[in-house]
């Protein structure tokens, strides 16, 4: 199977499983027959506390959990295949931080659902595409805006039973998650006429830092694919990005074979340096 139909299979998987855990609790609600709107963020309140984090895990019924079910899908999908390293700290933040925000400045109302969380992916992808300016993000960005566009409407306060201000702040949170991410883990945009030229590469980094007044060596090797590359991001526990490779033909040689081209990886120093002591 290719490498990139791979990784967008599995980038479905995470959305799969949330999706699966809300269906299931809305399963044992009907089963029981329960409700447990209770659990929704109630404004400040003690007990609305816990809405924080359950309250976009509880639906009012089965066509409000319906109409979220796709949105989340896709747009979680998305934000896990283009922006994969950095997926999971945007989740945390549109969760949480919407949910906190929602309990302090909310109509006193339970407010219930995923909608926030679709509303905080949907501008996370369409902010993220403005601000970064690379073509995929922004391909991304026009997809959010052609299919997503309307959703404007749900951030007014059009309709008593809806919580806008979860719409509002989810939106607000994925702006804001888009601008502090802006220049970190850029989607891989590979030029089609190096795509062909090289599949894997290994490289390694060696450093040399002071623990506790003991000088200790530091080094790391990783295998980069074209899937997987994050050119001008920080190689992990180093003081390094990687740059994107540049092609470097071998020097012609007395032989029948043609010159192999060659990628040679280079690591910048994202900061100065600085002593630890």
């Amino acid at each position: 199977m290719d490498q990139d139909k791979k990784r967008l299979l599995l980038s479905f998987v995470p959305g799969f499983l949330f999706l699966g855990l809300l269906w299931a609790i809305k399963g044992i609600e009907l089963q029981q027959n329960i409700r447990l709107f209770s659990y929704g963020v109630y404004p400040r309140t003690v007990n609305g506390l816990v809405g924080i984090i359950a309250s976009p895990l509880v639906h009012s019924d089965v066509s409000h959990l319906f109409s979220n079910t796709f949105p989340l899908l896709l747009l979680l999908t998305g934000i896990i295949y283009f922006y994969g390293k950095i997926a999971k700290d945007v989740f945390l933040w549109v969760y949480l931080a919407t949910g906190a925000l929602v309990w302090v400045l909310g109509r006193e109302s339970y407010h219930i659902g995923a909608s926030g969380l679709v509303y905080g992916f949907a501008s996370f992808l369409f902010f993220s595409g403005i601000f970064r300016g690379d073509r995929k993000s922004m391909a991304v960005s026009l997809l959010i805006t052609i299919f997503y566009g309307g959703m404007i409407w749900g951030v007014l306060p059009l309709q008593n039973h809806v919580s806008w201000e979860t719409h509002l702040i989810g939106g607000i949170m994925g702006m804001a998650a888009a601008i502090f991410y802006r220049n970190r883990f850029a989607p891989i945009d590979i030029d089609d006429e190096e795509e062909e030229n090289f599949n894997a590469f290994n490289f390694s980094y060696s450093s040399v830092k002071n623990e506790g007044g003991t000088r200790q060596q530091i080094s790391a090797n990783y295998t980069i694919s074209q899937q997987t590359a994050q050119w001008n991001t920080p190689v992990q526990g180093s003081n390094y990005v990687l740059v994107k490779p540049q092609p470097k033909p071998e020097k012609e040689e007395n032989t029948e074979e043609k010159p192999q081209r060659k990628y040679v990886f280079r690591l910048k120093s994202k900061t100065p340096p600085s002593s630890e002591t």
